[in-house]
């Protein structure tokens, strides 16, 4: 006759399975964590960047008129015919659409392209962005984002108050490669935790806040936000959320 488990190995087989699914629970939250830290700290970097790059060059990425004088590249020089007649930067001190008008989108060329771009070039950030595959690429002329596994990517921009900020929202259409504004790229959890963290965790207040497109308050309850749209929807984890951050940098 074949002997069953007794009393105390079914215990210590539950107990032992208990500790491993708790090492996974706090283990994935401990990713999550490291990933938002590294997203805030991404972003004080970029601001670091920027006003480095603004003492050496006098100019703001992407806003620089003579890019190529200081071997940075610019729209005139990145030598594809899509950008065939665009000029380089004004020199305004605001990143703008080519045109003059702002803030720009991600449907007309414009100085945003080349911001990070030039930062690369001039060593003040990790990474090397540059022309490739396509237009508005994420991980090519953009960086991805340190949450969601980087499912969307990063865009800078000037405010309609003229300050910059960066749009925590751009992602991949489907089919091609340009990306658009019209998907979100974090969960509402990771969105509260950089808003908390940057600001005062509020989606529709302060320098740091919810958003469809630049500039562009989320007024949307129920998706990304709560049904007064005065805080997250903590209890959704889809990627509904996408977040203006208003960088430090005038």
């Amino acid at each position: 006759m074949k002997k069953g488990f007794t009393l105390l190995e079914i215990s210590i087989v539950l107990v032992i399975i208990g500790l491993l699914a708790g090492g996974i629970i706090a283990g994935s939250s401990l990713i999550k964590t490291a990933e938002i830290r590294s997203q805030v700290s991404e972003l004080a970097k970029y601001d670091t960047a920027i006003t480095t790059f603004k003492l050496k060059y006098n100019a703001l990425p992407g806003d620089m008129a003579n890019p190529n004088d200081f071997n940075l590249t610019g729209m005139n020089s990145i030598g594809n015919a899509w950008n065939a007649g665009f000029p380089d930067g004004n020199g305004n001190g605001i990143l703008e659409m080519n045109d003059g008008t702002y803030p720009p989108t991600a449907v007309d060329w414009s100085e945003h392209y080349v911001f990070f771009i030039q930062l690369g070039d001039a060593n003040l950030i990790n990474g090397k962005y540059k022309w490739g595959s396509g237009r508005y690429v994420v991980g090519e002329q953009y960086p991805r984002l340190k949450v969601s596994g980087g499912k969307g990517g990063i865009y800078a921009f000037s405010k309609t108050d003229t300050h910059l900020a960066y749009f925590l929202g751009l992602t991949p259409r489907p089919g091609d490669q340009v990306s658009v504004f019209t998907n979100g790229v974090m969960t509402p959890e990771e969105a509260y935790s950089i808003d908390s963290k940057m600001d005062n965790g509020n989606p529709s207040t302060g320098k740091v806040f919810a958003a469809t497109a630049p500039d562009a308050i989320d007024t949307t309850p129920n998706v990304c936000l709560n049904a007064n749209r005065t805080g997250y929807k903590l209890a959704s984890t889809l990627l509904d959320c996408r977040l203006v951050v208003t960088s430090a940098v005038h």
